[in-house]
């Protein structure tokens, strides 16, 4: 299996970068826990998509 991240840092929920990544990543890890491993759009604050994690089956 490969699981890929993308995220787009460019709108205004970014002006502190570190901050909102590590928001969105520990959504996303708390997500994992709870729905298990799929494909899913990610969200910054502001509740824009702003990236996509893809699962590839091997």
């Amino acid at each position: 299996m490969k699981y890929s991240i993308s995220i787009e840092c460019n709108n205004a929920a970014f002006v502190d970068q570190g901050k909102e990544l590590a928001r969105i990543l520990r959504d996303l890890a708390d997500r994992l826990e709870v729905e298990g491993v799929t494909d899913r759009a990610l969200m910054d604050l502001n509740g824009n998509r702003v990236g996509r994690v893809t699962v590839e089956e091997d």
